[in-house]
């Protein structure tokens, strides 16, 4: 990550925001695959205000994505759900498919955070229709996890409910 940091600091001296916007995006989004939530939240916050200023909704999209994740686990997962929900709103119009594909791994993650039913069942379809377009490999290892974890919810969720009906 200090590789980021560096390149932010080069940014800012030679006024090339775009560039910072995009490198504090992808310094939060590092955070974030690595698990650090809470720093994660700083430059993405920083990206999404720049890109916002320069009208590049791209760029903002993006932010908006990886900060929804963050936001869901360190503050509000309705928050963070909706924010996730609009940046991939901005994703699709930006033809973003990478972008997409994050944001509906992290959606799949918040609906497991929440314990939505409806909405785990959801994202794990969204996330099934990229299976061919997961070429990032950290993608690829995130759906794996979240539709193991998924299917594991779902399926003591149906125990349980099974339970609740012979108890009755």
């Amino acid at each position: 990550c200090s590789g980021f940091q560096e390149a932010i600091g080069f940014d800012r001296t030679l006024g090339n925001s775009a560039k910072e916007a995009f490198d504090q995006i992808h310094l939060g989004q590092a955070l974030l695959w690595s698990g650090n939530l809470q720093a994660a939240a700083v430059p993405l916050e920083k990206g999404l205000a720049i890109a916002k200023e320069l009208g590049n909704a791209a760029l903002a999209a993006e932010a908006q994505v990886h900060l929804g994740l963050a936001v869901a686990f360190t503050h509000d997962p309705e928050l963070g759900r909706s924010m996730c929900e609009e940046g991939y709103r901005g994703a699709v119009r930006s033809e973003q498919r990478e972008v997409e594909i994050a944001a509906d791994l992290h959606g799949l993650r918040i609906a497991l955070l929440r314990q939505d039913r409806q909405a785990v069942e959801s994202q794990i379809e969204r996330c099934g229709a990229h299976q061919h377009h997961l070429t990032p490999l950290v993608y690829r290892r995130a759906f794996a996890d979240l539709q193991k974890r998924a299917r594991d919810f779902l399926s003591a969720e149906t125990t349980l409910q099974r339970q609740a009906a012979v108890d009755q």
